[in-house]
């Protein structure tokens, strides 16, 4: 199990360090090129969030909002690419309700959510909700099925 972790974090810092820039700050797309990109490309016709994520590894930029069609889309952008490199919709996951009810069986409150966002996992190529607890412990949650795929004591970036 150690050796699964250390494994993990490894693959996660090489990430991290494939999309830094000389100072050692990752790059990604600022939030309002990405929000252009994404009205520009017709990807999204209306932006409801943008903000930038670090689940574990690299860097993203997130934009969400609803497409032609009404529903609700996140994109995530990954260094200066301008396609997004991962994207999803709302309804194809579990609810941030139904991840509250499964991280109240675990013990840990609302109260002690740091952060909670859904993300892309780039070590398993599929889609999770992370979380971040007050004090850095951090789950990972498979979107469409809710079952957690993996666990860090710590935040993964500190």
């Amino acid at each position: 199990m150690r050796l699964m972790l250390v494994f993990m974090c490894i693959l996660m810092l090489a990430a991290c360090a494939n999309s830094n820039d000389k100072s050692g700050r990752q790059q990604t797309l600022s939030l309002e090129l990405a929000e252009k990109l994404s009205l520009e490309q017709n990807l999204l016709t209306e932006v409801t969030l943008k903000q930038y994520i670090s689940p574990g590894g690299p860097l993203f930029t997130m934009i969400q909002g609803k497409d032609e069609s009404g529903e609700e889309k996140i994109l995530w952008y990954r260094g200066d690419s301008h396609t997004p490199s991962y994207t999803s919709y709302v309804k194809d996951g579990i609810s941030k309700d139904v991840v509250l009810d499964i991280l109240k069986t675990k013990g840990i409150s609302n109260m002690n959510i740091a952060e909670m966002y859904i993300a892309p996992d780039i070590t398993r190529n599929l889609i999770t909700w992370f979380v971040r607890e007050v004090g850095n412990h951090c789950l990972w949650f498979d979107f469409k099925t809710g079952k957690q795929v993996w666990e860090s004591p710590q935040d993964p970036n500190i």
